[in-house]
C-alpha cells in the first residue's frame, strides 16, 4: 500500500473513531465518488465561465478541494479491494505513454 493510501486509512481510521462508524460497502463508496466528480464538475463549469448566476466565478482553491476529494474516494475504493494504486498508477500510465508515443 502506498503512502496515499496509507493515509486514506488512516483517516478512515479517525473518521470511525469519531463516529463509531465506517462505511466500506463498495456502492457506498462509489456513490461517494460519483457525488465528488459532480461536486468537481460544477467548480470547473464555474471556473470557465459557463455559469449564468456567476459569470465571474475563479475559485481554483474550491476546484482542487474536489479534485482531491475524488482521489481520496478513489484510493477508499482501491483500499476496499487491496489494490495495490501506486503499481497499478505506474503500469497504466507506461500503458498510455506507449499509446500515444507511437
Amino acid at each position: 500500500m502506498n503512502k496515499l493510501q496509507q493515509n486514506v486509512a488512516e483517516l478512515e481510521k479517525l473518521i470511525f473513531k469519531r463516529t463509531g462508524k465506517i462505511k466500506d460497502d463498495p456502492y457506498f463508496l462509489l456513490s461517494n465518488l460519483s457525488s465528488e466528480v459532480g461536486e468537481l464538475c460544477d467548480e470547473i463549469i464555474g471556473l470557465e465561465g459557463e455559469r449564468i448566476e456567476d459569470r465571474k466565478y475563479d475559485n481554483k482553491v474550491e476546484a482542487a478541494k474536489e479534485i482531491v476529494d475524488v482521489v481520496v474516494n478513489a484510493l477508499r475504493l482501491a483500499n476496499h479491494y487491496n489494490l495495490d494504486f501506486d503499481t497499478h498508477w505506474k503500469k497504466r500510465l507506461e500503458e498510455l505513454h506507449k499509446k500515444f508515443s507511437g
